[in-house]
C-alpha cells in the first residue's frame, strides 16, 4: 500500500463527514432536498480533488521508489531522463553531465524529482482517464494504467466513462456554480464509492510495475 493511498484513506473521512451533514440537515427521506444541495455539490468537488491529489502523490512516490532500487538509470521512465537531459545540456557549467558518473545520476534524479519544476509537471486540471494514462506513463513509466479498472460488474470502458463524467460535473459546479447543476445524495455515494474502487486498482497496478521493474514496491 503506498503512502498515496494512505493519504487518500485518511482525507476520504471528510466526504463521509459532509454526508452525515446531508442526513443531519436534510434527514434519510426519500426526495429532493434543496437545503443540502450544497452539500452534494461540494462533495462531488472534494472527491476529484482527493482523487487528482492521489495521482499526483502516486507518481512522486513511484518515482522515488525506481530511483532508490534501480540498478541502471535505463530503468528510470524515459520521459523523466529526457527532461533532466535537457536541463544538463542547458546548464552553462560544461562540467555538468559528470555529477552523472557512478552513482551520481541517482543523486541527480533525485534532485530533480524534488524540484520545484518537477512538482509543477504532477499539476493537471481534469483528472480524466486519459490525462491519468499520460500522467502516470511519462512519470512512472506505467502504461495505460486504466486498463485495470474493471471488476466484477463494471467494464473498463464503462470505468473510464463514468469517471470522465464525473469529472466532468465538477467542472460544471467549479465554473458555474453549484446552482446550475442538481447534485443528489446518490450521485456522490456512486462517484465516492468509484473513486474507491479506481484508487484501489491504480495502486495496486501501480505497485505490481514497480516490483517489475526495480524487484520493490511500496513499503
Amino acid at each position: 500500500m503506498s503512502e498515496a493511498l494512505n493519504a487518500f484513506m485518511y482525507n476520504k473521512s471528510d466526504i463521509e463527514r459532509l454526508l452525515e451533514i446531508h442526513t443531519l440537515v436534510g434527514g434519510s427521506g426519500r426526495g429532493r432536498k434543496h437545503r443540502v444541495e450544497v452539500v452534494n455539490s461540494s462533495a462531488i468537488v472534494l472527491i476529484t480533488a482527493f482523487w487528482e491529489a492521489y495521482c499526483e502523490d502516486l507518481c512522486e512516490e513511484s518515482v522515488r521508489v525506481i530511483i532508490d532500487n534501480a540498478d541502471d538509470p535505463d530503468l528510470v521512465p524515459k520521459e523523466l531522463r529526457k527532461s533532466i537531459a535537457k536541463e544538463i545540456d542547458d546548464d552553462h557549467d560544461k562540467l555538468a553531465c559528470w555529477n552523472l558518473a557512478g552513482e551520481g545520476w541517482r543523486d541527480v534524479m533525485m534532485h530533480r524529482v524534488s524540484s520545484p519544476a518537477f512538482a509543477r509537471s504532477l499539476k493537471f486540471n481534469t483528472p480524466k482517464w486519459g490525462n491519468i494514462d499520460a500522467l502516470i506513463h511519462g512519470i512512472v513509466g506505467l502504461k495505460e494504467v486504466s486498463r485495470s479498472w474493471k471488476w466484477r460488474g463494471m467494464k473498463n470502458a464503462t470505468a473510464r466513462s463514468k469517471l470522465n463524467d464525473y469529472v466532468e460535473l465538477r467542472g460544471e459546479i467549479a465554473h458555474r456554480g453549484s446552482g446550475t447543476q442538481q447534485v443528489l445524495k446518490r450521485q456522490v455515494e456512486d462517484y465516492f464509492g468509484h473513486i474507491e474502487r479506481l484508487v484501489e486498482l491504480t495502486d495496486k497496478a501501480a505497485e505490481a510495475h514497480l516490483v517489475e521493474c526495480v524487484g520493490s514496491g511500496f513499503e
